[in-house]
């Protein structure tokens, strides 16, 4: 989930455990658990959403590349 707090925009990422939302998380300057994990950017929210895309993108290529 995406959204806007005190000028910021902050990412709440909640996984079942198969996907690790804390590597994608990571990517954008963020943390937390494989399960759970967020971040905050000082960005447009349109630019928050591309950014977030392309690091699942490469989650996913990364993860599939074996």
């Amino acid at each position: 989930m995406l959204y806007e707090n005190n000028g910021r925009i902050s990412i709440s990422a909640r996984s079942l455990g198969e996907f690790n939302v804390q590597l994608v998380m990571e990517a954008l300057g963020g943390g937390g658990h494989q399960t759970m994990a967020g971040a905050q950017m000082a960005t447009s929210l349109r630019d928050a959403k591309y950014q977030l895309i392309t690091a699942i993108d490469s989650y996913i290529e990364r993860s599939t590349a074996t």
